[in-house]
């Protein structure tokens, strides 16, 4: 049995920070999570998808020799999808837990947990990986990036490369929407009610994602349209769902008052909350404008809450999971807590596995104890794990222990992820399949899949097996 010389520790995991308890003395490696599990965007499905591939890593251990004195774990924290929380939160973290990388979920706290690598407060510096499972902000891995804040700036075009994104911008999104768009018009040019004029309201949460995204779609539908008409409108990244008048903005959104010009279709870019808000207010207003949404309508969060008033309602969202990868992955955390509650719980699973898949391989290269590898380090490795070359890999601890033989002999991997490739671009964002959907008998059927994998730029479509 492999048993690495290290510092024996005994610690008890919090229960509700981290979902687990470990009592025996051991040598934990932490992995970070600063997640919403409250607010607008609270997902806690991402704090099982981090636990069930921390058990594969162990397990996979186990099988690569090593005994039990050598463990990973997690430790979560609620950000709200508040930034100053998160970075708070992350800072206590590395200082407490001596986290090797943190997993976020939201463009806007990781953001700023990036910019403190490039302000002028050292105190905050994290100096390890943020791994984003859903940043789809065309400005976050942008090199052309601009903010008038040069810490934001630095953190958008991450320039030392701190942040990874296991999703791609929204700009490959947009442009797929302007495409289902364009195909429901009569003469392929998005004009529905015929009135010689194509007209796209948007509402968008005022944020990195809602306005990136909003953005990006305005400038696909120029290029797909002759001469489109789009109204913008935003909502408080802090709308209380309670009082906001989503009635109001859906009004705003279908009105054809005298000079006005009545929407072929509307479309929303929020959080799962304000999404259902909005669907609901959409149904009281009897429209029979087409209302397109983007992926953050396909959480279960959304499904919870509105279920047969999605009824009929169509979208694009990010591929849930991926090839054998991805339903390797379903069966695995359907068996351990029931049916996958995001699309994003691959994400997390993929950004948490990488992390551990990357201590390992420093820890073997470099013959360091894992719990005294560095951020930077990390970071490095989290870089070479996708080598064309390299032993295929994918998840579950059979891989994890083949990926451990591979760094032993002095080879690399090729991991193949749940969510996808995870193949980070020079700017350490990945590529990923996009689905559009229609929720249809209480469940999201995928109408065809758009392969950005295979090309970003076009994404060509192929039609599942299970299309309505």
């Amino acid at each position: 049995m492999k048993k690495l010389v290290v510092a024996t520790l005994t610690f008890s995991i919090v229960a509700g920070c981290s979902g687990e308890e470990a009592d025996s003395p051991g040598n934990f490696v932490y992995i970070g999570g600063i997640i919403s599990l409250t607010g607008s965007s609270a997902t806690p499905s991402w704090g099982n998808a981090m636990e069930l591939a921390i058990s594969h890593a162990n397990r996979g251990l186990a099988s690569a020799g090593y005994d039990s004195s050598l463990q990973f774990a997690k430790e979560i924290r609620d950000s709200a999808n508040q930034s100053e929380q998160a970075v708070e939160a992350a800072v206590d973290l590395v200082k407490t837990r001596d986290i090797k990388a943190i997993l976020n979920g939201t463009s806007n706290s990781s953001l700023h947990l990036n910019a403190t690598a490039y302000n002028s407060d050292t105190s905050d510096d994290l100096d390890i990986p943020i791994m984003c499972m859903s940043c789809s902000s065309p400005s976050h891995h942008n090199p052309k990036a601009e903010n008038e804040d040069p810490a934001l700036q630095a953190a958008f075009r991450n320039t030392d490369g701190w942040h990874f994104g296991l999703s791609m911008s929204s700009e490959p999104q947009a442009r797929t929407l302007a495409k289902i768009m364009a195909t429901a018009g009569k003469n392929s040019d998005g004009d529905i009610n015929e009135d010689g004029k194509t007209k796209i309201s948007i509402i968008a949460i005022d944020d990195p994602f809602g306005n990136g995204f909003a953005q990006v779609l305005e400038a696909s539908l120029k290029e797909l349209f002759a001469m489109p008409i789009i109204e913008i409108l935003t909502h408080p990244k802090d709308a209380d769902l309670n009082s906001t008048d989503w009635g109001g903005y859906i009004t705003k959104m279908i009105d054809d008052l005298p000079g006005d010009v009545k929407p072929d279709h509307i479309l929303e870019i929020t959080f799962p909350q304000y999404s259902a808000a909005l669907i609901r207010a959409y149904n009281t207003s009897s429209s029979s404008i087409p209302f397109l949404h983007t992926h953050s309508v396909r959480e279960n969060a959304v499904r919870v809450q509105v279920n047969a008033e999605l009824d009929k309602h169509e979208g694009t969202s990010y591929l849930p999971m991926d090839g054998s990868s991805g339903e390797s992955f379903a069966t695995a955390f359907t068996n351990a807590y029931g049916a996958v509650q995001s699309q994003w719980d691959s994400h997390t699973y993929d950004a948490t596995f990488l992390v551990a898949l990357a201590v390992m391989a420093t820890s073997i290269t470099e013959s360091k104890d894992p719990s005294q590898v560095s951020g930077a380090e990390v970071r490095d490795a989290l870089k070479l794990l996708n080598n064309p070359n390299g032993v295929s890999i994918g998840p579950g601890a059979d891989d994890f222990a083949k990926a451990i033989e591979a760094f032993e002999a002095g080879n690399t991997v090729n991991y193949q992820g749940a969510s996808g490739p995870c193949d980070f671009d020079q700017y350490g964002r990945a590529v990923n399949k996009l689905s559009h959907w229609r929720y249809e008998n209480g469940d999201f059927k995928d109408v065809a899949i758009y392969d950005c994998v295979q090309n970003m730029m076009e994404c060509p479509v192929t039609t599942p097996s299970n299309a309505p």
